[in-house]
């Protein structure tokens, strides 16, 4: 099994134990989440909306243009695609953990838990 197919599978289970999910236009699930971004000893908390859409290509797009005051898209990704990233979701604390590396941040952790 590749990677992607092993994101895809975290990401799913994610979204099924996510407690208050709100439909979001025809193939995305909405939710509210508390998440903690990890660059190098930074690490930066904010509560945000999220959106996680299913189809063609599995993605998890953070909505910073709302609410966010910590967490921005001038600092940080907004989007996490099950292509270029590793996600794992740990049951026991309903937190997804993302990890990947890009030109702008290096290497990167966000964790995601949703947040009611």
């Amino acid at each position: 099994m590749s990677q992607e197919q092993k994101n895809i599978i975290e990401l799913s289970d994610f979204k099924s134990d996510l407690l208050a999910p709100q439909e979001y236009g025809h193939d995305g699930t909405k939710f509210t989440c508390k998440v903690k971004f990890s660059v190098g000893v930074n690490i930066e908390t904010e509560i945000l909306d999220a959106v996680i859409y299913t189809t063609y290509q599995p993605i998890l797009k953070l909505n910073m243009f709302d609410n966010a005051k910590i967490i921005t898209d001038d600092k940080y990704h907004s989007d996490f695609n099950t292509s270029f990233n590793k996600f794992k979701y740990d049951n026991s604390t309903k937190t997804l953990t993302i990890n990947g590396n890009s030109s702008k941040l290096g290497n990167y952790k966000v964790e995601i838990s949703e947040h009611i």
